[in-house]
């Protein structure tokens, strides 16, 4: 193997243990913070603005699955650059309205939509054109293999 293909697989694998550590420091920054302070409205904040700094995001919403009732109920929305904006929406979302999101909870499947993506539901476009979201990364939360609701 040649010195330069070294060097570059070297130089790959530090940039990659970089990352992994500057999301690791960001999993420890987020334990700390949540057990320093238990109330369910700072918690969800915590996580939420935590997440987003992993993803390189401007915000991040929890939704909670309401299965029974085939909807989503919004519990935080951060966004990055209005933080003391964050706060409960308690706003609800019609699954029924948004096929491509009940598909990814029923299967656990990631669900990755930009606004400029032809083959989007056109709703589920309508919806991130009104709340100005270019990209939507929907992650299940899961225990297991089951998504919880």
């Amino acid at each position: 193997m040649s010195n330069k293909r070294s060097n570059e697989q070297m130089e790959n694998r530090l940039s990659e243990l970089e990352n992994e550590n500057k999301n690791l420091q960001k999993l420890y920054e987020a334990a700390t913070a949540i057990n320093s302070d238990f109330s369910l409205e700072n918690t969800l904040k915590t996580i939420a603005s935590h997440i987003a700094g992993v993803f390189n995001s401007s915000g991040c919403t929890i939704l909670l699955w309401l299965r029974e009732k085939n909807q989503l109920k919004s519990l935080i929305d951060y966004n990055k650059f209005y933080p003391d904006k964050t706060d409960e929406l308690s706003r609800i979302y019609d699954l029924n309205k948004y096929p491509a999101t009940l598909h990814a909870l029923e299967t656990n499947q990631i669900l990755h939509v930009r606004i400029d993506d032809p083959a989007a539901d056109e709703l589920e476009i309508a919806l991130m054109k009104k709340q100005e979201i270019f990209e939507s990364l929907a992650l299940p939360l899961t225990a297991g293999k089951q998504v919880l609701d």
